[in-house]
């Protein structure tokens, strides 16, 4: 017996480019420049292996330079056979018309590092000593399992953004590395200072913004290291040292070109 298959087409959806890429690209140099010069002034970044990562505040700035915001849609309590904590969902809104443009899902539980217990200090003759160790309150992992998927919402879509700034693209939030102390400011570890001869030798924070500013301009990391051999002689961007890192750096704005 010959039984009759149905064909079925299958419509092919096409993607086009929207709009010119060249001004796109224009408006996010703009926006990258803006956001490192606001992150630039942080007291406490947050740096990991050199690296530094915005925290859910700067991922806020950047999402206001393109009208975005987030928004939490459904937190839940999780008990996994003793490991409690919080899950939450959060949207990436469109402010001129209210339209979810990306979601994200982020826990946290008590089984993590930081999320597990917390010092406890009490003032004793006049002086703050640690006495031990409490569990974190749970309205604090909840709170923390919203702020990852907010900050993860506006991530899906403005990634691309923050790294042609010079940025990390995970939120510091969900970096294991990101270790604050009691009062919540982030450990800083006093930095060795560098010198060349007698002069002294630029931070790594300074070459990364160095780096930032030049790809925000089209320039690739090979070309500064082409620019700074040229012009001073140098073999290394490392061996840039503070007497001129402000020309280096004002070479790749444009200002002295």
């Amino acid at each position: 017996m010959n039984e009759e298959r149905e064909i079925i087409e299958i419509p092919q959806y096409e993607i086009g480019v929207m709009r010119d890429p060249k001004a796109v690209l224009a408006e996010a140099k703009l926006a990258a420049q803006s956001l490192m010069t606001v992150v630039s002034q942080k007291a406490k970044p947050v740096i990991m292996n050199g690296e530094q990562y915005l925290e859910f505040e700067d991922w806020q700035t950047v999402a206001r330079f393109y009208g975005v915001t987030a928004k939490v849609v459904r937190t839940a309590f999780i008990d996994l056979g003793g490991v409690k904590g919080y899950e939450a969902t959060a949207e990436a809104i469109r402010l001129s018309d209210g339209m979810a443009i990306s979601s994200a899902d982020a826990m946290c539980l008590n089984d993590e590092d930081k999320w597990s217990t917390r010092s406890k200090y009490e003032y004793v003759n006049g002086e703050r000593e640690k006495i031990g160790e409490v569990p974190v309150p749970l309205f604090q992992l909840r709170s923390m399992a919203q702020t990852r998927a907010c900050a993860k919402s506006l991530r899906n879509v403005l990634a691309w953004v923050v790294v042609l700034a010079g940025f990390k693209p995970t939120p510091a939030e969900e970096m294991t590395g990101h270790e604050k102390s009691y009062n919540g400011k982030p450990k800083v570890a006093m930095p060795q200072e560098k010198t060349n001869g007698d002069k002294r030798l630029i931070s790594d924070k300074q070459g990364n913004r160095l780096l930032a500013i030049a790809s925000a301009n089209g320039y690739t990391k090979e070309l500064v290291l082409e620019y700074v051999k040229g012009k001073h002689g140098l073999e290394h961007l490392r061996e840039i040292t503070t007497d001129i890192y402000d020309a280096v750096v004002a070479h790749f704005e444009g200002k002295n070109a």
